[in-house]
């Protein structure tokens, strides 16, 4: 995060705010703490559309929007914090940062680097600034830009091992690369539990080196060591996941009505890409989004914001929504108040694009709600080869977000419960979903755009059939891969370290055996 690392502490001074605008304020914030997400963030955009917040109101509003995972609220709420405390240079290293996770690039580039002019005048950038600022310019492209920024991290704060790791998404290392000496250095210094923290992001850029040069043992071993130290700081609890999923059958288990059946909609309309990280979601979402009338959103989390009024999924008022999706409603539960508010925030971002792609983490989980709030929506589900899949999971560093990645084992069970619970979605809508095999897609990428963009009911658009052509900006795992034409090497990759694999292989294969639930 650019603004940990800027020394400069948010300054909190007492300018005078409209006492309403307080009162809104602390409303906001009642709300948030109480769990009423909806409200708050009703509350939270009635003061940013009013404009009537000043100062440090605009301060705290940006914080309250963080909270929520309003990240274009909290964007612009510190925008105008910033305009009347410009010598704040925490808040200006946290607008880059909001600007960056709402796809603003280039507003992240401009508010990062005049910062980085800031800094460097007063004694020297800091590795996080240079660090983000490097991520910018990987997520749009400028890989040589981005290298630039990461060695310049490295030489402020060698420690920071994240640098290597970032710098090693996007090279390419070739034989007696001095990099690779200086990361077995690290990576071979006297363990400490003082740097524990470091050791795992040049485990995994050493990994992914030794992946380069062909060198299998050795890459699995350092991938393999910083999966470990990361497993010993997170769990995951493959039962609890599994228990989740078939309550989520019982509860959706009536399908959804037919789409006309429900709705006439000619609003803007989503796109959802399902598939367990690392299946070809990216490259799927990049094909798509080149398309002139589509915008990719990414991993964006503008879904649960405008779930907000269900609370809990498996809670009561998922079941109303239930009982009463075939009602358009007005109550913020409702699928017409949700699908609204879905909308609503999309405009905020993409404008009135005809089309936006939406690739969340958490689509399959809410594919029901989707189903009924959206029903013109389409899911597109790609699905890979599971031991291609289960070793691209294993040597990517996902940091704490996906703890079932750190282990073969789990990665095996967290694939089997997924696939059964696309396939209990498929059931219910089939004429909704469409399957892509990720090995089908790069062998005849031309005959699988058509079907995407006929399912879709887009129009042919030749920068489809071309997409590492597309200037988009890219912030998934995957942010170099599609910047390369479509290529087929990555089938069968996981065939050099098959031994190393045996115990997802193995613990795949007794789940397929067992009796689906």
């Amino acid at each position: 995060m650019l603004a940990r690392f800027i020394n400069a502490a948010l300054m909190i001074t007492h300018d005078a705010s409209p006492p309403n605008n307080i009162r809104l304020l602390d409303l906001a914030q009642n709300h948030l703490q109480a769990g009423r997400k909806h409200e708050a963030c009703r509350t939270c955009w009635s003061l940013l559309a009013q404009s009537p917040a000043s100062g440090i109101a605009w301060g705290r509003l940006s914080t309250i929007c963080d909270a929520l995972g309003d990240v274009d609220g909290a964007a612009l709420a510190l925008k105008r914090y910033v305009a009347a405390r410009p010598k704040d240079l925490s808040a200006r290293g946290r607008l880059a940062e909001y600007l960056g996770e709402a796809g603003r690039i280039d507003d992240a580039i401009s508010v990062a680097g005049q910062l980085l002019n800031e800094i460097d005048v007063r004694g020297g950038p800091t590795a996080g600034l240079l660090r983000g600022l490097g991520y910018f310019h990987a997520q749009k492209g400028s890989f040589e830009s981005a290298e630039k920024y990461y060695r310049a991290a490295l030489t402020a704060a060698p420690e920071e091992t994240v640098s290597w790791e970032q710098l090693s998404a996007i090279k390419r290392f070739t034989p007696n690369d001095p990099d690779v000496k200086t990361m077995e250095a690290l990576f071979n210094a006297p363990s400490k539990p003082a740097n524990i923290k470091s050791r795992i992001p040049v485990a995994y850029a050493l990994g992914k080196a030794y992946e380069d040069l062909g060198e299998a043992d050795k890459a699995f071993s350092c991938i393999a060591e910083g999966a470990r130290l990361k497993a010993a700081q997170t769990f995951f609890d493959a039962g609890d996941y599994s228990n989740a999923v078939a309550a989520i059958k019982v509860k959706f288990a009536a399908p959804p009505r037919p789409a006309a059946a429900i709705d006439n909609c000619s609003a803007q309309r989503a796109i959802f890409i399902l598939g367990v990280p690392r299946s070809g979601t990216s490259l799927m979402e990049h094909i798509l989004a080149s398309h002139r009338d589509v915008c990719g959103g990414g991993e964006m989390k503008l879904l649960a914001l405008a779930m907000a009024p269900l609370g809990d999924l498996l809670g009561p008022q998922t079941d109303d929504f239930l009982k009463n999706n075939d009602e358009a409603g007005s109550k913020p539960a409702s699928r017409h108040a949700i699908a609204e508010t879905y909308r609503e925030l999309v405009r905020r971002r993409f404008g009135d694009t005809p089309f936006v792609t939406d690739k969340n983490l958490t689509n399959a989980i809410y594919a029901g709600v989707i189903a009924r709030a959206l029903p013109d929506a389409k899911f597109i589900y790609c699905r890979r080869d599971p031991t291609d899949l289960a070793w691209s999971c294993f040597k990517k560093n996902f940091g704490n977000r996906l703890s079932w990645s750190n282990d073969l084992a789990d990665i095996a069970r967290f694939i089997h419960v997924y696939e059964q619970l696309i396939e209990f979605w498929r059931a219910q809508m089939p004429e909704r979903i469409l399957t892509v095999a990720y090995e089908d897609l790069v062998a005849s990428p031309s005959q699988w755009t058509d079907k995407m963009l006929a399912f879709c009911n887009l129009t042919q658009d030749e920068a489809c059939y071309t997409p590492h052509k597309s200037h988009r900006t890219v912030a998934t795992a995957s942010l170099a891969q599609v910047r390369k034409p479509i290529y087929k090497s990555a089938i069968g990759a996981s065939q050099a370290y098959r031994d190393h694999l045996q115990p997802f292989i193995d613990a795949y294969a007794e789940l397929r055996g067992a009796k689906a639930t």
